[in-house]
């Protein structure tokens, strides 16, 4: 060193916990480490933008792996209303896939004015037609009972038939016998059996 170099006003000490207390010539930073330009290495324009593109390229191919895994390569969320119409597409898929009866699903939400909504998703079977007064399967509310089911055309005061009719049923009771109450039918599942004798 000549004499009009400045050297180090003092050297580098340890403090009581350990860390090293700079001299005044060091510049420090908030977290203790040396700032000084000669302690940094040289670092090029050149290097400093292939180092940013290294980093942006592994920052963004997990992302990039991902979408193409899922098959969706769009990274930006998507509206909540579309969000919903993907979820329910897809409850639908896996409620037709646990249920093959159901022949048609469908789906209501009702939005309110005060905040509140209801939403509902159900699957109905296609059931047959009657085919004479018998006994049928049928089901009531989802569940399947045995009915002798009779027929009823719907005719005008007059009498006149108004072309359609209504079906009344007596559900089998545990003993085997027929309840004596009527009740209304629909939904026959298939028929079972004659009018006994």
């Amino acid at each position: 060193m000549t004499h009009n170099e400045k050297g180090p006003t003092s050297a580098p000490t340890l403090n009581r916990a350990g860390s090293i207390n700079p001299t005044k010539d060091q510049k420090m930073n908030e977290h203790g480490y040396n700032t000084d330009a000669a302690c940094a290495p040289a670092l090029t324009r050149r290097k400093l933008l292939s180092a940013l593109a290294a980093a942006s390229t592994a920052a963004t191919l997990p992302a990039v792996a991902l979408a193409e895994a899922s098959g969706k390569t769009s990274r930006l969320p998507l509206p909540l209303d579309r969000q919903l119409e993907e979820c329910v597409a897809r409850l639908r898929e896996i409620l037709a896939e646990m249920h093959p009866n159901a022949t048609k699903l469908h789906h209501y939400l009702g939005r309110y004015d005060d905040g509140s909504f209801r939403f509902s998703l159900q699957g109905d079977v296609k059931f047959g037609p009657f085919q004479g007064a018998g006994i049928y399967l049928v089901s009531v509310a989802g569940c399947i009972g045995e009915y002798l089911v009779r027929e009823e055309p719907v005719v005008t005061l007059a009498g006149r038939s108004l072309g359609y009719s209504h079906y009344w049923g007596r559900v089998r009771l545990d003993d085997g016998e027929w309840a004596d109450d009527e009740r209304w039918m629909s939904n026959f599942i298939r028929k079972i059996g004659e009018v006994p004798a």
